[in-house]
C-alpha cells in the first residue's frame, strides 16, 4: 500500500477487517489518502476477490519519537482525562506534555535541558475555553539540532 500511495514513512497503525476468507487469487486493491499532514498520512484501503471484499481497513504512516526523522517536530491530539475544557492557562500546561520535539530526529533517548519555553497562543481561545481535543504541534525553530 505504501508504494501505491507514494509514502516513504513507516506504517504506525494498521487496522484490517476481513469479511470473507482470502484465497490464492490476486486481489484488486484500492487505496485512498484520507488526510495528509506534516507528521502523518491516514489512508483507507480495500481488496476485492470475486464478489467479496477482503479486507477493508485503515493505515497511518508517520514518524514517532526516536524514529530518526528529518524534522524536530511532533504533533499530538490531547485533552484532559477529567474532561475539563482547554483555556489559555491549561494550554500552556499542555505545552509541556509531549517529549521534546528533538526526539523525532533521534534514534536513542538522551537528556534534554529546556533552557527556554515560549508558548505562542493564537486567537482560538479568545472567545473562551474549548471542550474536547486540542491539536498540539511542537517544533524546534532554533538551537543545536
Amino acid at each position: 500500500m505504501r508504494a501505491r500511495l507514494d509514502d516513504v514513512r513507516p506504517v504506525r497503525t494498521l487496522s484490517a477487517h476481513f469479511f470473507v476468507p482470502v484465497d490464492d487469487r490476486p486481489p484488486a486493491h484500492t487505496a485512498v489518502v484520507e488526510r495528509a499532514a506534516v507528521g502523518t498520512t491516514t489512508t483507507s484501503f480495500s481488496a476485492r476477490q470475486g464478489d467479496g471484499v477482503a479486507p477493508i481497513g485503515t493505515a497511518v504512516f508517520g514518524a514517532l519519537p526516536m524514529s530518526g526523522g528529518p524534522r524536530p517536530e511532533l504533533v499530538a491530539w490531547m485533552r484532559f482525562a477529567d474532561g475539563r475544557p482547554v483555556d489559555a492557562e491549561s494550554a500552556v500546561l499542555l505545552s509541556d506534555a509531549l517529549p521534546p520535539a528533538l526526539f523525532a530526529t533521534w534514534t536513542t533517548p538522551r537528556p534534554v535541558l529546556s533552557v527556554d519555553l515560549t508558548v505562542h497562543l493564537t486567537d482560538a481561545l479568545d472567545d473562551g475555553a474549548r471542550h474536547g481535543w486540542a491539536r498540539s504541534p511542537w517544533r524546534v525553530r532554533s538551537g543545536a539540532w
